[in-house]
């Protein structure tokens, strides 16, 4: 007789930046900058990241397995460089990470200068 036993867990979320100016939400007009989201504490793997500016989708999904950690969970990094524009000022970018079905998302404004 086997048993088998499955467990979902979803992925916790962070987003992080990482423009020419880290420390501050300012990311500079047409200066390459990079928008990169966490998945943390997720099992099993995949998941995918998918990314939007004002609620349309930009970036379609990417899978990845991500990493196991000691605990046994997994960790997974999706990024997106862009170059702002003058059509970025105040306009929300967003992170989407699909788990088994589920999904999960974050709003990110951002605040663009024209230097």
């Amino acid at each position: 007789k086997n048993i088998t036993s499955s467990m979902n867990i979803s992925p916790a979320m962070e987003m992080v930046e990482q423009s020419k100016e880290t420390l501050s939400r300012l990311h500079v007009y047409r200066e390459p900058n990079r928008l990169e989201c966490r998945a943390d504490g997720f099992y099993p793997p995949p998941v995918s990241f998918s990314w939007t500016r004002a609620g349309r989708e930009i970036q379609a999904p990417i899978q990845t397995d991500g990493e196991q950690t000691p605990d046994g969970y997994y960790t997974a990094v999706g990024n997106m460089t862009f170059y702002p524009s003058s059509e970025d000022q105040n306009v929300t970018f967003g992170c989407k990470v699909s788990h088994n079905g589920s999904n999960q998302e974050r709003d990110f404004p951002l605040n663009i200068t024209c230097e």
